[in-house]
């Protein structure tokens, strides 16, 4: 039976953590902070950042620092280089996605990234109508970990619950596949593990890509 594999953008079907690092860096001593993007990825992993009220995010060490414009050079620089995640996909992710179309499944994105980024990099890295849908953060889309955004896509294409599933790396992927009722497959090899995801609900795990097609040719379903 026709199946429908939503996948997360980062961490999933690309690695973007070194851009994110390098945008936290340029946008830091462009605001008079002078920084590394080997430190600001240390920081990152070891204390993590905050949002700031224009929805840029910084690290901790820096978040009682930055100028009001840090946002903009943030947003500024997150344009340029993001782009780049479209050369970053993990290695078997097209084969994997090749191999769901060849079986009849339909294939969709579903990214807490905003919109305007998440559309432009699948549309570089797989050419326009690839996927059968493509969503990013917008205003109306309540990001994950709330079941919106699944809920949303697998109506418009018409997929009962039963049959649609979250391919994700992150506890939020999992608690938005949780809360929609629908399977989901833990992505190990993203910016996550087996016990945080599992935490969330999850007991199907994908140590590489390649492994959802053993999958989805088992029926597994949680």
């Amino acid at each position: 039976m026709k199946k429908l594999l939503i996948f997360d953008l980062d961490g999933t079907l690309a690695d973007t953590q070194p851009l994110l690092y390098d945008i936290f860096a340029d946008a830091l001593t462009e605001c008079g902070f002078p920084e590394t993007a080997e430190n600001v990825a240390k920081m990152l992993k070891t204390k993590g950042y905050r949002p700031t009220k224009d929805g840029a995010h910084v690290p901790l060490d820096y978040a009682d620092l930055v100028p009001d414009n840090f946002g903009f050079y943030f947003w500024t620089n997150y344009e340029n280089y993001f782009i780049g995640a479209a050369d970053r996909l993990y290695d078997g992710i097209r084969e994997v996605l090749y191999g769901l179309k060849s079986l009849g499944h339909e294939i969709a994105v579903f990214s807490n990234k905003p919109h305007r980024f998440t559309y432009p990099i699948i549309a570089k890295a797989f050419g326009d109508g690839y996927f059968d849908f493509v969503l990013g953060g917008t205003p109306e889309i309540r990001h994950k970990p709330d079941a919106h955004g699944i809920n949303y896509i697998r109506k418009m294409l018409g997929f009962k619950p039963e049959d649609t599933y979250m391919i994700g790396d992150l506890p939020a992927d999992t608690a938005a596949a949780v809360s929609a009722n629908v399977g989901f497959i833990g992505a190990l090899w993203g910016y996550s593990n087996r016990e945080k995801l599992a935490e969330k609900g999850a007991y199907v795990f994908a140590e590489k890509p390649t492994e959802i097609l053993d999958i989805m040719q088992k029926g597994t379903k949680n």
